[in-house]
């Protein structure tokens, strides 16, 4: 039978006229809800909770606490790089809760050459949160700056020229975390990173390896009877007024597009029913469609060095772990010509 859903007031309460539109475009397009926008508001909080657990899991072995391996192993050739400056801004591109960045804001702090944190990310909530954190850590010692914006396609170079190489300051561009992995394009916000930089900026970026452990590897809580959808992803389905009796959940390895993902079966056919500007914007879906949540591209270390090549950066230099599930890549601009 045919179903019909209409998304709840906080929906239209948490999500700009903009954003709005990007949703509806990625459910009609791409059968995709897309996975920003779950960090609104509780999601937020759902995703603070999550990555917590992971980093201080320390009986695992995740992505989050390979990253802090790497930011330590990766001080002493930091240090020789960015000698000659004497400030170094530190921009985190999808902060999360600041975990894995303290390290090196510690570091900087001790050395007297931290700049500005600035913390970008299309959440207020997630924005919070790390502010938060950042005051509890270091007090008032840290120039916290937030910024609303997504990076996927928002250029940032206003961020980085309030001061000049000249003046003796550096900025340094982290993307944690596996966001562009997650991207729909990760050709796209590469360029969006790039043509925001400028030299000597240097750019940090850890990401997964594809390897058969991390096909199979998801770090998702899943129910005793069968996968559920987790908290962190389920926040969107949830205001868009998709109950779990409409849906079952898939999540597994698809070896031709070599990406994980998670997404949702449907049992009806289905509408989505969307008031937006002035208008009923109905989205219409057959019984057994699917509707992505989340997912992660698999690439192996050459790819990944070829695609920032590709994009405009210079890799200076990478670090895998002993695994080789994860690798770390320290990057620069490439003036184009």
């Amino acid at each position: 039978s045919q179903k019909t859903v209409t998304p709840t007031k906080d929906f239209y309460r948490l999500y700009t006229p903009e954003q709005i539109t990007d949703i509806i475009a990625n459910l009609r397009v791409h059968h995709e809800i897309p996975r920003q926008y779950n960090y609104m508001d509780k999601g937020a909080v759902y995703w603070d909770e999550y990555s917590t657990k992971l980093f201080n899991d320390v009986d695992a072995n995740n992505y989050l606490q390979s990253t802090e391996q790497f930011m330590l192993l990766s001080r002493p050739y930091l240090d020789a790089r960015l000698g000659e400056y004497k400030k170094i801004n530190v921009v985190d591109i999808g902060p999360g809760n600041a975990l894995p960045v303290k390290s090196l804001l510690e570091h900087l702090l001790n050395q007297d050459r931290l700049g500005r944190y600035t913390a970008i990310d299309i959440s207020p909530e997630m924005l919070g949160i790390a502010h938060r954190n950042i005051k509890q850590w270091f007090g008032n010692k840290v120039d916290f700056v937030a910024d609303l914006r997504d990076v996927s396609f928002e250029r940032f170079t206003d961020l980085l020229m309030i001061d000049s190489p000249d003046e003796g300051t550096v900025n340094l561009v982290l993307f944690f975390g596996v966001t562009l992995h997650n991207l729909r394009s990760i050709d796209e916000a590469l360029r969006t990173i790039y043509h925001s930089m400028a030299p000597p900026d240097i750019f940090i970026l850890p990401l997964k390896l594809d390897t058969e452990d991390t096909r199979r590897n998801f770090h998702f809580n899943t129910g005793s009877r069968g996968v559920t959808l987790p908290p962190q992803h389920k926040f969107l389905v949830d205001l868009l007024g998709i109950e779990s009796a409409l849906y079952d959940v898939e999540m597994d390895f698809d070896e031709e597009l070599r990406q994980r993902y998670l997404r949702l079966r449907l049992k009806y056919s289905l509408t989505i029913s969307i008031e937006h500007q002035g208008k009923t914007q109905r989205i219409t879906f057959d019984k057994g469609d699917t509707l992505l949540v989340w997912r992660c591209w698999h690439q192996n270390a050459q790819e990944i060095i070829a695609q920032l090549e590709k994009n405009g950066f210079g890799v200076l230099q990478t670090m895998q772990t002993k695994e080789h599930d994860c690798m770390l890549t320290i990057a620069d601009i490439k003036p184009e010509h």
